[in-house]
């Protein structure tokens, strides 16, 4: 592959400049990333938490919305995001993964900003990010667990 390393198990360890490597026995499978763990009772388990690739996928695709639709009204926006970002937290809402749940919808807020900073010539002069957070429209959903039986 490339810029992989292979570990003593076979399996590549993906890594390179600025990248840290996986763990060892860390395997890619539909947008997690499952890596073998121990229960608080030392039985075996799978950890799953969602892979780098996929929630960068995942924010690339609303920058990508965001980018088309720019000059739309910011409700239209605020709608669009929140229905993938409930679709994300349903698909990623596992045990484990709530951080990275969180770190997925402040990509999204970022991206967001950024977007809602290049309408105009005078949007980053003249908004004050600190209150646009308290924004009824500017608010997004709270990460949230899938319940285990789905």
């Amino acid at each position: 592959g490339r810029g992989g390393v292979s570990n003593a198990g076979g399996g590549l360890v993906q890594g390179g400049p600025g990248r840290p490597a996986t763990k060892p026995g860390a395997l890619p499978f539909l947008g997690f990333t499952q890596f073998p763990g121990r229960t608080r009772k030392g039985a075996g388990h799978i950890g799953r938490t969602p892979s780098v690739k996929s929630r960068e996928r995942f924010v690339a695709k609303d920058a990508e919305w965001l980018r088309l639709n720019r000059h739309g009204s910011v409700w239209d926006h605020q709608a669009r995001l929140t229905k993938a970002l409930n679709g994300f937290y349903q698909y990623f809402g596992l045990r484990l993964c709530l951080s990275q749940l969180g770190g997925g919808r402040q990509r999204v807020q970022k991206v967001w900003q950024k977007t809602l900073r290049r309408r105009s010539q005078r949007g980053r002069r003249t908004t004050d990010w600190a209150t646009l957070h308290a924004k009824p429209w500017f608010q997004l959903p709270q990460p949230h667990l899938t319940p285990t039986w789905v």
